[in-house]
This record gives structure tokens, sequence and C-alpha cells, in this order.
């Protein structure tokens, strides 16, 4: 594990004086007297690592749909054991664990590109206004220092978990290829190997993600101050509406319902949020903690509540793209991977929806039983998403993930061709060895 081109160090300095004028001043000043002016906000003298993480996230999809395609595409052609004598064996894509497996993760891949357009988006627009604002400008500093907060927030948080995702995904598919997964002909190592340094890298992601829970404190403690929130936590300022949210009295039909989902978790997110901006509070105000102190205490909250909080935000860009997706048959097909991903992320999350009482043991058992009806709907387009990654055999690497689907002579023409034939015999060999291995019966 590791990049062996890539050089890691650092270097120390003893007794060395910097020029003040060969400082970079845009936001912080150090004047001739040697006082230094921080800036308005801290973020902005490292607000070059916000484009690595928004990079990081998108990432996360260009490398998982690689991987995904290998295992998927293994799935759909491996057969093993049959159901009735006498039948063909049956594809492992087509045993509903199987498709469990691996059929929720081709969703996350198609939520991770969505969530990291809309992430990159925010950047764009962030980093621009930013750009343009002359420091002088107080109004329109603080206007694009908040914008700024929103990002670095939502960016530390999809940072971390596309990241872990991904890494997530490689590992899944590789063991769900059985033994092939650990050949070195088919790329899983090295590209788990390669991958996984991405969650340590631009920040820690756990450390990333107690930074994201912070920030959802912060805009709680702000909103009951009377400031009004916009973006990725808009949804706060409804927190009431959405406390007393429910199914309604059609729970199927409410829970194929795209915009009765996005509510769901904007409600156990809103009261998870609420509930730690309480305590928080509580700690600073009643039991006198600092800040800090305060902040470190909730530690356990600020991981939950940024998981859930990044959670709402790939679902909701989910479907927002595929509402603008036009009318047809390809629409379908991917708000069914849509409807796929947001029901497995509320059965993985299924201990807080209870916790909230937004679900029922019951509506839970109606879930998992949604989650294998939808894994049977993309089972049936799987190798049509994952075709259209449009990735090439050359890209792919590997036998078991071709195009053609015809693994087994892929795999044998790969392994002769890195593995030619070679006179292995000894110079002695036609003159000691043969004569031996020939000898009759007699002769021995």
């Amino acid at each position: 594990m590791g990049r062996d081109g890539v050089d890691n160090g650092w270097i120390t300095f003893s007794n060395v004086r910097i020029p003040r004028t060969f400082m970079m001043m845009r936001f912080a000043r150090v004047d001739k007297n040697g006082n230094v002016t921080q800036p308005p906000l801290a973020q902005l003298a490292y607000g070059a690592l916000i484009g690595g993480r928004v990079s990081m996230a998108a990432d996360s999809f260009q490398v998982a749909k690689k991987f995904i395609t290998i295992a998927v595409r293994y799935g759909a052609a491996r057969r093993q054991f049959s159901s009735e004598d006498g039948q063909p064996e049956t594809k492992l894509l087509d045993y509903t664990y199987h498709q469990r497996r691996l059929l929720p993760l081709l969703a996350y891949t198609y939520a991770m590109r969505t969530a990291a357009d809309g992430l990159y988006d925010m950047y764009y627009n962030a980093t621009e206004k930013l750009a343009n604002t002359n420091v002088s400008d107080k109004q329109g500093l603080q206007s694009a220092i908040e914008d700024i907060k929103e990002l670095f927030s939502l960016s530390a948080g999809l940072k971390a978990f596309s990241t872990w995702g991904c890494g997530h995904i490689i590992d899944e598919a590789r063991q769900s290829c059985g033994g092939h997964g650990y050949s070195s002909y088919n790329a899983f190592g090295p590209g788990y190997a390669d991958w996984i340094v991405n969650t340590i890298w631009e920040g820690d992601n756990n450390v990333l993600t107690l930074s994201a829970g912070r920030a959802l404190v912060q805009s709680g403690v702000a909103l009951r101050k009377g400031k009004r929130l916009g973006g990725p936590v808009e949804y706060l300022s409804r927190s009431e509406e959405l406390k007393n949210a429910g199914l309604g009295s059609n729970h199927d039909s409410a829970l194929r319902d795209p915009a009765t989902i996005i509510k769901s978790w904007e409600s156990i997110c809103s009261q998870a949020i609420n509930s730690t901006v309480d305590k928080f509070l509580e700690l600073t105000q009643k039991e006198n903690l600092s800040l800090t102190q305060a902040f470190e205490q909730l530690s356990l909250q600020r991981f939950q509540i940024a998981r859930i909080h990044t959670r709402l935000y790939v679902i909701r860009s989910f479907f927002e793209r595929v509402e603008k997706t036009q009318d047809g048959p390809l629409k379908k097909a991917v708000l069914d991977v849509a409807l796929l991903f947001a029901l497995w992320s509320i059965e993985n999350e299924s201990g807080i929806f209870l916790k909230y009482n937004f679900f029922t043991p019951d509506d839970l058992d109606t879930i998992t039983e949604l989650v294998n009806e939808y894994c049977r709907k993309v089972r049936v387009n799987a190798i049509g998403l994952t075709d259209a990654f449009n990735l090439s055999d050359y890209y792919i690497n590997s036998a078991i993930g071709n195009y053609n689907g015809d693994f087994y002579k892929s795999y044998f023409e790969k392994v002769t061709r890195r593995n030619p034939p070679e006179e292995i015999r000894p110079p002695y060999y036609d003159s000691l060895m043969r004569p031996f291995f020939d000898r009759t019966n007699d002769e021995a």
C-alpha cells in the first residue's frame, strides 16, 4: 500500500527571516511593526483546500464506476448452482443477496455523480463571488464569506463520505468476485491500495466529518438567534413542520414518492441537529463549558448529524437530477436507481428513523421489501447502467470485466499473454533425462 512515485515529506527552518513583502496577504495581513490582522473567516487562509475536496468527491464517482462495472459484469456472466435439476446454473446477479450486495452500490455510484456536480456548481459560484469581491466592501465580503462557510462545511462532509463510500465499493466489489477478486489480473488490489489514501488526503475524513458537524450546530444556533438560513441547511428553518411530518394514510405509495422520502430525511436531520444544539447550549450556558469543550463532548453527535445531513444532500441531488430528465424510459430507469439508493440508505440508518419516530418497525419491514423490489428492477438494466459509463476494456484492465462478457476466454488470453511459453528444459535434457524417462521396463 502506498504511492512510490509521490514524494511526501517536510522541511524545517531555524532562524530564517521571511521578508514581509514576500507574504501573500489578500486576507491576513502583517504591518511593518509585525502586527497581524486576522482574516474575517479563518477558512479563507486555506481556501485552496476546498477545491481539492470538491475534486475528490467527483473522483470518488470516477473510480467507483470502474470497480462496480467489473463486479456487475462478472456477476451477470458467472453461473453457480441450479435451482432445478437439468436447468442451467443461475447467474450470480440473479441471486437476491448478490443483488443486494452490488446494485445499491451501483446506485450509490450514480448518486455520487449528481452530488459532486451540485457541489462543483456551488464551488464555482462561491469562489467566483469571493474573487470578484473587493476586500474593502464589508457587506459584499460578508456575503461571500457566508457562501464559503457553507461550501466549506458541505465539501468536508461530501469529501469524507464519498471517499469512504468509494473505498467500500471497491472492497465489496472485490469480495463479490470470489477468488478472482484477489487476482492481480483483475485490478482490485492495486485499485484499493491506490485509492484508500484519499480518506486522509486534504483532511482526515474523521476530522472533516467533525468539522461539518460543528458547522451544522453553529447553523442551528444562528437560526435560534434569528438568522436566516439558506442552501443545503434551509430545511432547519422548517423544523417544527418537519417534526410532525409523516407518511400519511398510504404508506406504500408514500415510500415510493421522492418528495416524501426527502422530507423523511429532512425530518430526522432537523431533529438530530436540534437535539445536538439543545445539548450544546446546555453545556455552554448552564454548565459553563467553553465552546471548545462543548464541541468536544458532542463529538459523537457531530459525526452523526454530519453523516445523515450529507446523505440527505446526496439523495436530494439525485432526485433533483432525475426530475430534470426528459420523460421516457430513461427517466423511469434512473428513477428506479434513485429510489433504490434512497430506500437502501434509510434501511442503513433505520435506528435513527426509529429514534425520532418517523418510521415504525412495520414501515421498515416494508422498506426492506421495497429494496428487494427495486434491486430486481435495477437488475434488468444493470449491464446497461454500467455500459453507460463508457469505459474501455483498456481502462478497466480486468479480465473478468471486459465488455463482451466472455471473461473465461479473456482471462486465459491475458494470462498466456503475460506469461508466454518458455523453453524450461535444461541443455542436457535430450542426452540424459529423455532417455531415462523413455526407458522400457526391461531397461529399468
